[in-house]
C-alpha cells in the first residue's frame, strides 16, 4: 500500500507464500474488505483494521476451484471468481463478511468453458454475468435465477485466449491474444465490429463510449466502441501491459470531461503508471513493485483508491488523490541516506532539499531543509542528526516526538558555514566534516587550534568515512589511482580529537609515495599505450602522419590530453575499510582487494561491473558493490565469488548497510528510487 502523496510505500502483505493473480474491493454494508485470489487455488479475504485505517489484515481464505484463481467480480449480492479449471464460482457476499470468521459455502459453481477462465463482466443491472476463457468462447449466464442459467454462448470468438471482456450500454466487448478487439450483438451472437491491433492485447475497459485496452508491447489504446475510430496510441510502457483501469477523480465526481479522464495502467516492469489518454499526458509513475505487476483495480469511487498485485507476492494500495497531487519526480535524486541505529529509523537526503525520516520501510516524516543539495547526513546523540548541504551549510536537528514516541517534527538546533562544502559528515565523540577539498573539520569545537583537524596532503581527494571503533573512525581518499587512508582518534568528547596516522593501503609514508607514484604512472601509461598500438594499429599510422603535420606545441597539448584520460581511466571511484581489509573500484566497473594478514599485496584489476563502480560497503561475511550500470552486486568476502545481484531502474548512487542487521541495506537510483534490500545467504 502506497501513500501517493510521497509515493512512498506504507504497508505491503507480509509471509504471504503464494503469488496473487487477481483482486477486488468488496463493496459490503459497514466493512471494507478486500478479496483477493491466488495461484493456490484460495481467495483471501483482507481487512481494515487498527488505528491506522493504512493497514490490512488477512482475516480468512478459503476456495472450491481446483486451479489458480485468475479472475474476479461482483455486483450488488455475489461475487464471481474465475479459475484456470475451467469453473466460474459464485459466493454470497454476506457470507464473507461474517464475525466470528467463518468458511463460506459456495452458492453455486457455472461449468460451460473448455479451457481456464480469464475474465470476467457483470452487466450494468447486476443480472448477468458474461465470461471469456482459453477456450477462445464467451459466454453470458443469468445469474439472478435459482439455479443461474446460460444464456448465450458465443464460440470461436478470437483465434487465441480470450483476455478481456466488458459491457456496453448495447452490447459485449472481447479483446484476445490475436490482436483483436471485438464487438458483439447481446441476442443474437453475431459479430458487429472487428478492430485490429498491431500486437497482442492483454485487458480492455470502458469509460462511456471509449472503450480502452492494453497491449503485450507496452501500447495503451483508446477507441470509441460505436464507430471502432482510435482515439489515442501511447507506448505506456517498454513491456507488456497487464491491466488498465478508469481511475475516479474527487475533484471531477460530476462533470467529467473526456480530456479529463484518468487511467491507471500496470505493466511487467513493476510499476503502474496514470495517464489522460485522451490528451495523450503522462501523470505520474508509482514504483514499489520488484515484479511484474498481474492485476488492478480501482474501487468504489468513494473510496478514491486502487489495488495492484504482483508476481513478487505484495498486494499495494494507492490513493488517487495524492498521487495527482505530488508527482514522484518532483522530490529530485537520492543524494544521502544514513541508519540511525535508533528505533529502525533512516534518513533521506534528495538533492532538492528534501529531508525524509523513515521507520521500518515507510516515510513517517519529511521536510524540505536546503534549496540545495543534500550531500550528506550523519546520526547524533540524543536525537540529534546533522546534514551538510551544497549552499555551505551544516544544520543539526533534534527530531520531535508526541507522547507515543512518533516522529512529529524536526527542530534546528544549530547551523554551521563551512567553505567549500561538507562532502561527508561523522560523529565520533565530535561531529566532524570531510570537505571537498580534503580539510577536516571539528564542526562542534570552538577551539580554532582544533577546529581544523587534518587536510590531506598533495591534493588527496576523499572518497568517504567508515567507522573504525567507538573512538575513532576511516577517512578514505585517492590521489591517481592510489589509496590513501587516515584514522581519526577522539580522545576527549570536549575537545581533544586529533590523527594518529594517515598511510595509504599498501602501508607507505605519505611524504615517501611522490616518486613512487610517478613511476607507477609513468608504467601504467606506457602499458597503456602499447595496448593501444596493438589493438588500433592503423589509427595510429594516421594518427603519426597527421602529428607530423602539427606544430611542436599542439603535438605537447595533444600527448598531455591523452595522459590525462590514462590518468582518469585508473581513478578509484569507491572504496571501503575493515580492520585490515581494503576494497577499491575504479570508473570502468573494476574491483580489486589487498590480501591479509599482508597489508601491501593486491589483487590484479577484475571487472565486477559494466560502468563506474559507485559506492562499496564491507560487512562480515560479503562485499556489497553497486554501480552506475544499474546493478547492486554481493561478493563472498573469502572466496570473492558473486552470490547475489539486485536490479534498479537507474544508476545507483548511494547504498548503506544497516548496522543493527548487516544482511539489510538500502540503495538508492538517480531516478529517486529507494530500495530496501535484504540477504538471506
Amino acid at each position: 500500500m502506497f501513500n501517493l502523496k510521497s509515493g512512498e510505500k506504507v504497508w505491503s502483505s507480509e509471509d504471504l507464500q503464494v503469488s496473487m493473480l487477481c483482486l477486488i474491493w468488496m463493496e459490503a454494508k459497514g466493512t471494507e474488505l478486500l478479496l483477493s485470489g491466488g495461484m493456490d487455488h484460495n481467495l483471501r479475504v483482507w481487512e481494515r483494521q487498527g488505528e491506522n485505517p493504512e493497514n490490512l489484515v488477512l482475516i480468512g481464505y478459503f476456495g472450491v476451484q481446483k486451479g489458480p484463481i485468475l479472475f474476479l467480480a461482483q455486483n450488488a449480492t455475489c461475487v464471481a471468481s474465475a479459475s484456470d479449471d475451467f469453473t466460474i464460482a459464485l459466493w454470497l457476499k454476506n457470507t464473507l463478511t461474517s464475525k466470528p470468521w467463518i468458511d463460506p459455502k459456495v452458492m453455486c459453481i457455472l461449468r460451460g468453458h473448455i479451457g481456464g477462465v480469464t475474465c470476467l463482466a457483470f452487466s450494468p443491472n447486476g443480472k448477468e454475468l458474461l465470461s471469456g476463457g482459453k477456450d477462445q468462447a464467451l459466454m453470458i449466464w443469468k445469474v439472478n435465477t435459482s439455479p443461474p442459467v446460460l444464456s448465450q454462448s458465443i464460440s470461436n470468438c478470437h483465434g487465441d485466449w480470450i483476455t478481456g471482456c466488458a459491457w456496453t450500454s448495447s452490447a459485449v466487448l472481447s479483446c484476445s491474444s490475436d490482436c483483436k478487439l471485438r464487438m458483439w450483438d447481446i441476442q443474437t451472437g453475431c459479430l458487429l465490429r472487428e478492430i485490429l491491433s498491431s500486437s497482442s492485447l492483454n485487458t480492455l475497459c470502458c469509460w462511456e463510449d471509449h472503450v480502452i485496452a492494453g497491449s503485450t508491447d507496452g501500447l495503451l489504446m483508446v477507441w470509441k466502441w460505436e464507430s471502432g475510430i482510435e482515439i489515442a496510441r501511447i507506448q505506456a510502457h517498454k513491456s507488456r501491459l497487464h491491466h488498465c483501469t478508469v481511475v475516479f477523480q474527487p475533484d471531477l465526481e460530476k462533470n467529467v470531461k473526456p480530456e479529463d479522464l484518468l487511467v491507471a495502467s500496470a505493466s511487467e516492469d513493476g510499476t503502474v503508471k496514470l495517464w489522460h489518454p485522451l490528451k495523450v499526458q503522462h501523470h505520474n509513475t508509482l514504483h514499489g513493485h520488484s515484479a511484474e505487476i498481474q492485476a488492478l483495480v480501482s474501487k468504489d469511487a468513494r473510496l478514491l483508491e486502487f489495488l495492484t498485485v504482483s508476481a513478487d507476492r505484495s498486494l499495494r494500495s494507492w490513493n488517487v488523490t495524492t498521487a495527482m497531487e505530488t508527482p514522484r519526480c518532483q522530490k529530485g535524486s537520492v543524494s544521502s541516506v544514513c541508519f540511525l541505529g535508533t528505533d529502525e529509523l533512516m534518513v533521506c537526503g534528495y538533492d532538492a532539499g528534501r529531508l525524509e525520516i523513515w521507520h521500518q520501510n515507510s516515510v513517517v516524516y519529511w521536510k524540505k531543509v536546503s534549496d540545495g543539495v543534500l550531500h550528506t547526513v550523519t546520526g547524533m546523540l540524543d536525537d540529534e542528526l546533522a546534514v551538510g548541504c551544497s549552499d555551505c551549510s551544516v544544520c543539526i536537528w533534534k527530531l520531535e516526538r508526541d507522547s507515543k514516541k512518533c516522529i512529529v517534527g524536526l527542530d534546528k538546533v544549530s547551523s554551521f558555514k563551512v567553505e567549500p562544502p561538507v562532502s561527508f559528515l561523522f560523529y565520533c565523540g565530535s561531529l566532524f566534516g570531510v570537505c571537498m577539498d580534503g580539510k577536516v573539520i571539528n564542526m562542534i569545537s570552538t577551539n580554532d587550534h582544533i577546529k581544523e583537524a587534518y587536510t590531506w596532503a598533495n591534493e588527496v581527494r576523499p572518497l568517504g568515512v567508515m567507522a573504525n571503533d567507538n573512538k575513532s573512525f576511516w577517512l578514505l581518499g585517492q590521489k591517481k589511482g592510489i589509496l590513501y587512508l587516515g584514522l581519526i582518534l577522539s580522545l576527549n568528547p570536549s575537545g581533544s580529537h586529533f590523527i594518529t596516522f594517515c598511510e595509504d593501503a599498501v602501508g607507505k609514508r605519505l611524504e615517501d609515495l611522490e616518486t613512487e607514484e610517478e613511476e607507477k604512472q609513468q608504467q601504467e601509461e606506457e602499458k597503456q599505450q602499447e595496448e593501444e598500438q596493438q589493438q588500433q594499429q592503423q589509427e595510429k599510422e594516421e594518427e603519426q602522419q597527421q602529428q607530423k603535420k602539427l606544430s611542436e606545441e599542439q603535438q605537447r597539448e595533444r600527448q598531455a590530453a591523452i595522459q590525462r584520460a590514462a590518468q582518469i581511466s585508473t581513478w578509484i571511484t569507491a572504496a571501503a575499510v575493515q580492520n585490515d581489509f581494503f576494497v577499491c573500484g575504479d570508473c570502468k566497473g573494476n574491483m580489486w582487494f589487498n590480501q591479509p594478514p599482508n597489508l601491501s599485496t593486491w589483487t590484479q584489476r577484475k571487472p565486477a561491473h559494466t560502468d563506474k563502480v559507485s559506492v562499496l560497503r564491507l560487512t562480515e561475511s560479503l562485499i556489497i558493490s553497486a554501480s552506475y550500470d544499474r546493478t547492486v552486486k554481493l561478493w563472498d568476502r573469502r572466496t570473492k565469488k558473486q552470490v547475489g545481484m539486485f536490479m534498479c531502474g537507474g544508476p545507483v548512487k548511494v547504498l548503506e548497510v544497516n548496522p543493527c542487521d548487516p544482511k539489510e541495506f538500502v540503495c538508492a537510483d538517480t531516478q529517486g528510487q529507494l530500495y530496501f534490500l535484504s540477504w538471506k545467504g
